[in-house]
């Protein structure tokens, strides 16, 4: 495997691999450790906004907390990664300019933190800063589609998704007691196939002229590993933010 595949990818999508992310990803770590998903794109789809990447603790030896206090230099931000509860993943997803910093699988570990308590029992998957202005958000877990949580304009935009036959888990991501996205977490990985959701994001991308996730596919298969979409979130603009993970296929019988 190449040792540029992280930063190649981020940058066709991003056209530069973006300022925080490379302050604090060690690459080396990152290819080492790509079954964890420590680094990749988010292409965004039916939004006037930018594709973003993001970066997480497994690209990272130690230290990431550290690292991230010197590329974002916000003291809250600080302050919300100090509060991690041990073995929790961290993770930053940035344009470049703005950021959003992430205590993730909050499910696999114990927890009491401040602010991230989610109502009426849901399980908390995530907890979310924004840098700058500093809104918080929480993520839920619910496995199928919490259709009882959801607006019937949410509602259209989840079964767009379960229409197209990408199964998996579902989430979703609150401020304020408000739905701010709904997000789907694809599982087909595990099981050594990605096909029907690359076969959807092949699809929606024919109708953008960006080349990225094209481009994309193609500098993963020269390492010999398939490209696809991790999680797509349904956001409040009406977008689809795709974050790109990558595997190994396993080997033809």
């Amino acid at each position: 495997m190449s040792a540029g595949l992280l930063p190649d990818v981020l940058a066709l999508a991003c056209g530069a691999v973006p300022a925080p992310i490379a302050a604090i990803a060690d690459w080396s770590c990152a290819h080492a450790r790509l079954d964890a998903f420590p680094a990749g794109p988010i292409l965004v789809l039916d939004a006037p906004r930018p594709h973003r990447a993001f970066v997480a603790s497994p690209a990272v030896p130690d230290g990431f907390a550290a690292r991230v206090a010197h590329a974002l230099r916000d003291p809250a931000v600080d302050t919300f990664l100090a509060q991690a509860p041990a073995g929790t993943r961290a993770m930053v997803d940035t344009d470049g300019t703005s950021a959003v910093v992430y205590l993730d699988d909050l499910h696999d570990v114990d927890h009491d933190l401040a602010g991230a308590r989610p109502a009426d029992g849901h399980e908390l998957l995530c907890a979310t800063l924004s840098t700058p202005g500093h809104v918080r958000t929480t993520v839920t877990r619910h496995g199928p589609p919490p259709r009882h949580l959801l607006s019937s304009t949410w509602q259209r935009r989840v079964d767009d998704l379960l229409h197209a036959g990408l199964t998996g888990i579902w989430a979703v991501a609150w401020a304020e007691g408000a739905v701010r996205g709904v997000l789907w977490i694809n599982d087909g990985r595990w099981r050594g196939t990605a096909t029907r959701a690359n076969r959807w994001l092949d699809a929606r991308c024919a109708e953008h002229p960006d080349a990225a996730w094209p481009r994309i596919r193609a500098r993963a298969a020269r390492d010999g590993l398939q490209a696809f979409p991790d999680g797509i979130e349904l956001t409040a603009d009406g977008g689809l933010d795709v974050t790109v993970g990558f595997f190994r296929p396993p080997a033809a019988s």
